[in-house]
């Protein structure tokens, strides 16, 4: 899972998406996601995210998903 956007909306999340993302040093993002990724929010810890990163997606419908990023590049989606 290179994308994990593309792999939700496969698995049948409506646009738009709505991602929070937080880093283990506290970095975060926060943005809207339909054709393209719009910031709503950020802060940057040293100017860098940290991995993990975890990531909380909803969805129009209010489904919601929890991708993590791993350190060794790995990527759960849950």
């Amino acid at each position: 899972m290179n994308d994990p956007i593309n792999a939700l909306l496969q698995r049948g999340f409506e646009l738009p998406l709505y991602v929070a993302c937080i880093s283990a040093n506290g970095s975060v993002l926060v943005g809207r996601y339909e054709a393209e990724f719009t910031d709503l929010l950020e802060h940057r810890e040293n100017d860098v995210f940290t991995l993990p990163v975890n990531m909380m997606v909803v969805d129009a419908r209010g489904e919601a998903a929890r991708v993590v990023i791993r350190a060794d590049g790995t990527q759960y989606l849950h």
